[in-house]
């Protein structure tokens, strides 16, 4: 087998994993979770500023009073998985972020841009929804695999 031949199968086992773990996740969260939105997810090869994944709005906001204060004009949300800082976490790790970032599609995070400090409220509303949701192992799973034992302690 040649080396792009084994990427490719490689790369096609990855994407067969988040697929099923995305999957895994969607028949875990109640009835209703997206009320009135779209998702879709895709999986990336690519990286962003080492993250492990992204939500974000379909490009779309009507200014309400302000530059930072936008209300959406569309309810298409868009998860991007980045397989490079996935492919090292556990499945439960894994389970987490796509429980996380679903839970910024819940809440409707607004779009447009925010403060550094919105931004890490929306980040908290997004964690208190997948928790909500019953994700708890998985978030000790994912903060014991990357360091941050503040919480990894602490949920049962």
């Amino acid at each position: 087998m040649t080396t792009t031949a084994r990427d490719a199968r490689r790369r096609d086992e990855a994407y067969g994993r988040y697929r099923n773990l995305l999957r895994h996740v969607l028949e875990r969260l109640p009835a209703g979770w997206n009320y009135d939105r779209s998702l879709t997810v895709e999986v990336s090869r690519r990286t962003l500023n080492h993250r492990y994944a992204s939500a974000f709005r379909e490009v779309g906001c009507a200014s309400l009073t302000g530059p930072s204060v936008s209300a959406p004009r569309s309810r298409t949300w868009h998860v991007v998985l980045y397989a490079r800082g996935l492919r090292r976490l556990s499945d439960h790790a894994v389970a987490w972020v796509i429980a996380h970032e679903l839970g910024h599609v819940a809440a409707g995070m607004p779009c447009g841009p925010i403060l550094l400090s919105e931004s890490e409220a929306w980040e908290q509303v997004a964690d208190v929804t997948a928790q909500a949701w019953g994700f708890l192992l998985e978030e000790r799973a994912f903060r014991s695999e990357i360091g941050d034992i503040s919480l990894a302690a602490t949920v049962r």
